[in-house]
Formats: structure tokens, sequence, C-alpha cells
């Protein structure tokens, strides 16, 4: 459609704003601290090449200016895994001024080189990033203005990790959970 679009001359947009969100099996490349892939069903340890990159991908949607917005959630482990190839399988296309209109964040359930945290939820396990990131975009961090921000969706977010983790522990430190989110030059860094 994004082509289709360009081709009449409409450019790459698409709509407001885009969610990107993926959870599973994941990895942080070798050589790139921001990056991380989650692998597909059919990887194998000879084939490793199946796999999606979660940065790579939303900065495509980012720098084509398909949308206002694009949002990047990855509630997946970011250990150190180096993929020879990893999969980038698309031309980029660049829209001039896309960085400086096109706003995003990219949230992930923890840092480079460190695992993610599961415990069950209502008898189903879950991630606590995922249970506490639904929770948050439909209750408790809109503002005074009912706008959830960066620093809103953070905060909500560090909170309400740690209580999910381990009521009984209750802190950060305890289950070795953080955030890093990662915007473009249009907002600010909210870790």
């Amino acid at each position: 459609m994004a082509n289709e679009n360009a081709r009449k001359g409409n450019g790459h947009y698409l709509g407001r704003r885009l969610y990107i969100y993926m959870s599973g099996h994941g990895f942080a490349p070798s050589d790139q601290d921001q990056e991380a892939g989650v692998y597909t069903a059919n990887v194998t340890r000879d084939r490793a090449g199946y796999h999606i990159l979660g940065r790579y991908n939303a900065d495509w949607f980012v720098r084509a200016a398909c949308f206002d917005e694009v949002l990047l959630f990855m509630d997946c482990c970011r250990t150190l895994d180096p993929v020879e190839a990893l999969n980038k399988p698309y031309a980029w296309v660049r829209n001039p001024d896309a960085l400086d209109r096109v706003k995003c964040l990219y949230g992930f359930a923890t840092q480079w080189s460190k695992s993610t945290r599961e415990r069950k939820f209502h008898g189903v396990a879950r991630g606590v990033f995922t249970t506490a990131l639904l929770e948050g975009l439909k209750t408790a961090t809109a503002g005074p203005d009912a706008k959830i921000t960066t620093n809103s969706l953070y905060n909500y977010l560090s909170e309400h990790m740690k209580e999910l983790w381990h009521p009984k522990i209750g802190t950060i430190r305890a289950c070795r959970m953080n955030l890093t989110y990662t915007p473009t030059r249009n907002a600010a860094k909210a870790s």
C-alpha cells in the first residue's frame, strides 16, 4: 500500500500511528547493542537466519515516513547471540524530513545482554513487561489531560513491573529487570 501511494505521488504515508509488538525467544546481535531480534518458529542452531529484527523494521517505517508515530515494544530476551547473517530484507526508503517529523518510541523489556521475565497471571504464563504494558495502556498512565506520554508510560512500567514480577520483593534491582526507551530526536529519552 505504501508503494502504491508513492507511485501515485502521495508518498509512503499510511496513517497516524504504527504499533509493533514482538515477544518470544529473543536475542541481541553481538555488534548492535540497540537492536533486538525474535527467532521464528523454524529457527535451528544451523539456521539462525530465521528471525525478525525489531528496531531494523521500526526504523524502516520511520525513515519512509509511513506514519506520524512508530512505537516498538519487545518482550523478549536480549541475550548476546552472534548471528552471522542478520535478516535485513528491505531496501531503505528515505524521506528527507522523516527524522524531523516522525516521532518514535522503542520499548524493550530488558537491557542489552539480559533476559526478560515471565510468570503466571491467572494461570497462564505471560511476560511481566507485556502484562504491565497492556495494563498501562488501558488504565493508569494517562495524565491530567487524559493523554499517555512517554514519561507517564515509563513511570507506570517501572513501578508496576516491580510489583508484577514479585510483589513481596518490589524492586527492579531484586528482579534484575530494566527498561530501555530509545526515541528519535523528537522525543526526550525517558530512561
